[in-house]
């Protein structure tokens, strides 16, 4: 194992600015927190749509016709006639004729349907609201497509959150580096080439240093971009900055 010797106690000429770390990192962490928003908002819409697709509240109905006219505007307006079947507790059931305004693409879409969803207003059974996501599912899958959402957007949620702590971390680990890291010379002891998905490869400098602290030397390793593994052959000594209190957290300065 190589050695080096004890680090120089006296300021390096070169100094990392103490928010350099962080400000680096904060288009990132910016990033992560618009992904982890996207992702929540994403599950809670799935809720929704799941909770309009309660069977006691949902019946499929008959369309009894289809209605396209023109306001005094000139705009075109479109119509959807049905009857459904509401629950009376007085005489058991009830039928009621429904006649509701309607998107244009919901209109050229019932077309070619004979039946269209409807969610019973609980406050109000007469009245009744068109779920058209629902109208578009075939029946058998109108709790498979909702809950399979969920799923994802929780995991996409749990994803970004576990990459927002992460970022997060290491920003303010770099941060706190800056402001109270101990600089010190080490030396380039070998290079590594791991190869990762997608056929990429992570570079990767080995180093060794020795704190104030210690005569043994620390070994070390930074991930680094191939210009800069490229420059940077074994032996060759560096800038190394470390945490005094663990000196295991340290990065080489360039």
């Amino acid at each position: 194992m190589s050695q080096v010797s004890k680090p120089f106690t006296q300021p390096l000429l070169k100094e990392t600015p103490a928010t350099t770390g962080f400000l680096s990192h904060l288009a990132a962490n910016l990033f992560f927190i618009l992904l982890l928003s996207v992702s929540l908002a994403f599950t809670f819409w799935s809720f929704q749509v799941l909770n309009q697709i309660d069977p006691s509240a949902l019946q499929d109905v008959g369309i009894t016709s289809l209605e396209k006219t023109m306001n005094a505007d000139g705009e075109a307006l479109y119509y959807v006639a049905y009857t459904v079947t509401i629950p009376n507790n007085e005489q058991g059931q009830a039928v009621s004729y429904q006649r509701k305004r309607i998107p244009s693409a919901l209109f050229f879409e019932l077309q070619n349907n004979s039946s269209l969803a409807v969610r019973i207003i609980s406050d109000n059974p007469l009245q009744t609201q068109i779920v058209p996501q629902v109208t578009q599912t075939p029946p058998s899958f109108r709790t498979v497509i909702p809950i399979c959402m969920i799923g994802i957007g929780l995991a996409a949620s749990l994803f970004s959150a576990f990459l927002l702590t992460r970022s997060l971390q290491f920003g303010f680990e770099s941060l706190a580096l800056n402001r109270y890291g101990i600089m010190t010379y080490g030396v380039i002891t070998s290079r590594q080439i791991n190869k990762i998905h997608n056929h990429e490869s992570e570079y990767k400098l080995i180093y060794q240093f020795t704190t104030q602290d210690t005569t043994d030397p620390l070994q070390a390793e930074q991930t680094v971009p191939f210009s800069r593994f490229r420059m940077m052959q074994p032996g060759e000594v560096v800038q190394v900055r470390y945490d005094r209190t663990q000196p295991q957290r340290s990065r080489i300065e360039f």
